[in-house]
């Protein structure tokens, strides 16, 4: 072949060796860096609605590091460009003068006194970890640099750093360095502050805060000289700074909201949560609870928990799950755990009841001992009224009342509405709870029972601004972060509650009494207005407190978290009064809910029974009521009477003429309710008893005995105590007359008498048994039951 072919064809080969190689190495240069530079876990961060730091946990691998922060501090970035890098902004990775330089130095000291690394070149020192510091590995840091600039701003690139730089110990990152070493947030920190923190990354594990501290206050120092040689902080700046000491020891991170932080990462968040908490008042709420713990725990009461929502927004203002209670389960977040209700559900009884029409806010409930199949409610004080209005027994927190209206609105029914209110805790069919529903035999948890309280609140406060419109949007469940409010679909109908139901409800809340200042307990007369109801658990395990003003919904809940009961913990003793504590911390407002008049009818009621007027009510109000209860039950207490002349004595047509009868409209209560009614309303007239020539047909007007228990066909079980014994069941009849002997029989067999309180005890055995009660004038009641052996 010859040697001028041969020297084209070695020639070519090399230029494609040269074209592959520079191939190879433009794709090398593209594809050298990974999609991520950094991959390492991140501690959880939560900030406050202005963006201070609430708490922070650490990272999976035991170090502090926080994520990427949106921009670089201007002090710590002059700085650390002053102290790392000073041609950082002009060069492209690499600094050809340093490198120059470096070498001259080395060369001189036979010995490497001076890098040349570039803050680029640092950058992928720190993503690459692990990689040895030899010249092939500095060649590769070196071309990844200037692949970084070419994907990344000189503003990125030194976030990426200041975000991942190592700060001694288990310290990465700016953030962490900043609230670890100074207790507060980069963005804040002084000249001084800022200087220290820009000489640590050079040589972490050697100049640390908590060591060697004149090696760094040197260090320091000298970064300030050349701050102010490069005429970046003033002669006063510099003299202000170099009197500032350097922090001794790392500090403990901010602990503001530590229980929201623990359920925001069950939720699967990470990193950074800018969360609505309101940084002030969640402070100032956690003094509040300091305080009630310091008082609390001399009664070993351990534990309780805040949440303040506010209605507009939904979005939590303040989240404490607990005291600060480190023996005593002060880790467990009882917002979220789920206790037995109390009392706290009424007022959604009583709102119901209004919604389905069947309930007026002054209709007389009844008030009086009852057995509901083997059941027994039995109010606080365990005394009765025998009638009281549905506002006043919702105000009063009664019991009995409370259970005889779930009875009459339906079981199944009230616990469907529950659970379409947003209380998920609700697992179990109806029939699990029975009756004690109302009174705590469920388990529900203070972020549900917020949730429907402000969702309550938000729905009455719109409905005015909407012009009488409802969103279904306005019930929902509460949010810890900042978000945008989603556009309200109106509509006439309300999704789950109507407003007037919920202005009468809350107007009957803000009869409850509250604390004064010297422990007693007065009715609130003060200008800030609040509707509220308290609740206590069966065996004082639980105490609970909801209060409700436009603005605001705050839930409040105290006890053990271990479940032990003590007698104090009562809900408007324990939580009522942390309650209208935490009142006093928020904004004042400037007004109470309007009432909603379209959704208002204007009603004659009966100012005696509360029920819609009927044609014997004689004392008649007409009132703004809520529409449904425009369509209850005319009143059944009034009926017409007929009188003898001197108007003593009940007479008929069969025993008077029918001329002389003097027919009047007569308040009459069945008499057990009775009974105990004018113990408390000396003006309740009896009805007058039948007169004497009429008393032939009397049983058909007048039933003056009442057997109270055992009801007809009830089926009772008499148990034993503890040693042994058998014990007996308490029969309880009435009678109109306060004066009457009553003589009781059972299968034939004289019991005995009784005056006044008429109650007798019984024992017999198992088997089916006739019960009868006679008084001095003959009237009788009699009825059948079972006694059961198990």
């Amino acid at each position: 072949m010859p040697l001028l072919h041969m020297k084209y064809v070695h020639s070519s080969k090399i230029r494609r060796g040269l074209l592959g190689l520079c191939f190879i190495s433009i794709i090398t240069f593209i594809f050298c860096l990974p999609n991520h530079l950094f991959d390492d876990p991140i501690s959880t961060a939560i900030y406050s609605r202005e963006g201070r730091l609430l708490n922070a946990h650490i990272a999976t691998d035991g170090q502090w590091r926080f994520a990427k922060l949106d921009s670089v501090p201007e002090k710590f970035s002059t700085a650390i460009i002053c102290f790392e890098d000073k041609r950082f902004r002009s060069h492209f990775g690499i600094d050809l003068l340093a490198m120059g330089r470096a070498m001259k130095q080395n060369i001189v000291e036979q010995r490497v006194v001076s890098g040349a690394s570039t803050l680029t070149m640092q950058l992928m020192r720190m993503s690459r970890k692990s990689k040895s510091r030899s010249v092939f590995q500095k060649i590769i840091e070196t071309v990844q640099a200037l692949r970084v600039e070419i994907r990344y701003s000189k503003d990125e690139i030194l976030n990426l750093y200041a975000s991942h730089a190592p700060f001694g110990g288990n310290v990465v990152g700016l953030e962490a360095a900043a609230w670890r070493y100074f207790g507060r947030s980069p963005f804040d920190l002084s000249w001084a502050e800022s200087a220290t923190l820009a000489v640590l990354p050079n040589q972490p594990s050697i100049i640390h805060p908590g060591r060697n501290r004149e090696a760094l206050r040197s260090k320091r120092d000298a970064l300030l000289l050349d701050l102010l040689q490069e005429q970046k902080i003033t002669k006063l700046d510099y003299e202000t700074a170099l009197l500032e000491d350097v922090p001794n020891r790392p500090m403990a991170l901010p602990r503001r909201a530590p229980h929201l932080m623990n359920y925001i990462k069950r939720k699967g968040t990470k990193d950074r949560v800018y969360s609505s908490v309101d940084y002030d008042i969640q402070y100032k709420a956690q003094k509040v609870i300091d305080k009630h713990y310091r008082t609390n725990v001399q009664n070993d009461i351990h534990n309780a928990a805040i949440l303040i929502i506010h209605n507009e927004t939904g979005q939590v203002i303040s989240y404490i799950g607990n005291t600060r209670s480190g023996s005593h389960e002060g880790s467990i977040d009882m917002i979220q755990s789920e206790r037995s209700s109390g009392s706290i559900l009424k007022p959604l009884l009583y709102a119901s009841m209004i919604d389905d029409r069947m309930l007026t806010p002054d209709m007389l409930v009844e008030d009086i001992p009852s057995y509901i199949n083997g059941y027994t409610p039995k109010n606080y004080h365990k005394r009765f009224s025998g009638a009281v209005c549905a506002s006043e027994a919702l105000s009063r927190s009664l019991n009995v009342p409370a259970v005889l209206m779930l009875q009459k609105y339906g079981l199944e029914r009230f616990h469907q509405r529950l659970k379409q209110y947003g209380i998920a805790s609700l697992r179990y069919p109806s029939s699990h709870y029975g009756l004690p529903l109302i009174l705590g035999g469920a388990e529900v948890n203070l972020w549900e029972l917020c949730n429907v309280y402000s969702s309550m609140s938000r729905t009455l406060e719109h409905y005015y601004q909407s012009n009488n419109k409802y969103s279904a949007k306005d019930w929902r469940a509460s949010n810890y972060y900042m978000e945008d409010l989603a556009e309200p679909n109106f509509s006439d109908v309300p999704s789950h509650m109507s407003a007037s139901a919920i202005y009468a409800t809350f107007e009957a809340m803000q009869n409850l009494s509250r604390p004064n200042e010297s422990g007693r307990w007065e009715q609130f007369s003060s200008s800030r207005r609040v509707a509220w109801k308290t609740g206590t658990s069966y065996g004082h395990k639980d105490a609970w407190a909801i209060g409700c003003t436009k603005d605001y919904t705050i839930g409040i809940w105290a006890g053990n978290a271990d479940g032990e009961g003590r007698p104090g913990i009562v809900g408007v003793h324990r939580a009522g009064s942390i309650l209208f504590d935490i009142l006093n911390i928020l904004p004042k407002e400037d007004r109470w809910f309007y009432k909603p008049l379209d959704e208002m009818v204007l009603s004659r009621i009966c100012s005696l029974s509360g029920h819609l007027a009927g044609t014997n009510c004689e004392r008649i109000d007409s009132i703004m009521i809520p529409v449904g209860s425009s369509e209850t039950s005319a009143c059944p207490y009034h009926k017409l009477i007929h009188l003898d002349p001197s108007e003593q004595y009940q007479v008929n047509t069969n025993c008077i003429d029918r001329d002389d009868i003097q027919s009047l409209s007569w308040f009459v209560l069945p008499p057990q309710v009775a009974s105990y009614y004018r113990q408390s309303h000396s003006d309740y007239q009896e009805l007058p008893t039948m007169h004497p020539s009429c008393m032939d047909v009397s049983e058909t007007l007048s039933k003056p005995i009442e057997l109270v228990y055992p009801f007809e066909n009830a089926s009772i079980y008499i148990p034993t105590d503890i040693g042994g014994t058998r014990q007996k069941t308490i029969a309880q009849a009435v009678h109109q007359d306060d004066d009457s002997t009553l003589y009781w029989h059972l299968d034939g067999e004289y019991l005995g008498s009784t005056e006044i309180f008429h109650t007798m005890a019984i024992d017999t055995d198992q088997g089916k048994h006739l019960l009868l009660v006679i008084d001095n004038d003959g009237n009788r009641v009699s009825g059948k039951f079972e006694v059961l052996s198990k």
